[in-house]
């Protein structure tokens, strides 16, 4: 059984959950929703949760596939990386990834975004020692049985169950923070995150709106 899912960047920790515990292959013929994690992903800053996107070239509106969005072009990635910077420069491990994340962000510009979120995953699944998923052949025709199919996801992405809690920044005036990126899991965990994906506890689905849609 294959639980198919969106292709995202910097994903949510329980999106890497999910590719650690099940069979997971990534949508490769979707389509881009405005304001959703295909290009959106969210940190903890010290005003709480910011959301930062990988910019795409103007779609006017119509159904495109990832294909077919492509990044903008441009120093987008200098303004991305002082917000982390703001956000994370005091958290254990950030300087042992900048140099790594700032290579990967300035090789997008130009690029589809499927093949970008494919870049980031290259990137991010070693850390978390999770095995690379494969993409979908087709969209009409999954690979195998599905368990459950998120293809059509739009802007939310839900779990039931919340994820286990970890040491976070600005843990003296917030409340630990659900399901961020995992990249706040990698700058406050640093080797320890492989360990935290590997032993979480299984996670529930908010799957009302997502299942075989």
């Amino acid at each position: 059984m294959t639980t198919l899912l969106p292709g995202v960047i910097f994903p949510p920790i329980s999106y890497c959950i999910l590719l650690q515990q099940q069979r997971c292959e990534i949508d490769g013929f979707g389509y881009y929703h405005k304001q959703s994690i295909r290009n959106h992903f969210q940190i903890l800053s010290a005003n709480g949760r910011l959301v930062l996107t990988l910019p795409i070239q103007s779609v006017k509106g119509q159904l495109t596939a990832l294909h077919h969005v492509q990044i903008e072009n441009g120093n987008w990635h200098k303004p991305m990386m002082t917000a982390m910077q703001s956000a994370y420069g005091k958290s254990p491990f950030f300087f042992y990834f900048k140099d790594e994340i700032v290579q990967l962000l300035s090789s997008l510009p130009g690029k589809n975004l499927f093949q970008a979120q494919l870049d980031i995953l290259q990137w991010l699944c070693p850390y978390l020692e999770i095995a690379l998923p494969s993409t979908t052949a087709n969209w009409e025709q999954p690979t195998t049985e599905l368990a459950y199919d998120f293809r059509k996801m739009k802007k939310k992405w839900e779990i039931f169950s919340p994820i286990q809690s970890y040491h976070q920044v600005f843990m003296d005036r917030f409340e630990f923070a659900q399901d961020l990126s995992v990249l706040d899991l990698l700058f406050n965990l640093g080797p320890q995150a492989k360990t935290y994906i590997a032993q979480h506890p299984a996670i529930r689905l908010v799957l009302e709106d997502h299942q075989n849609s």
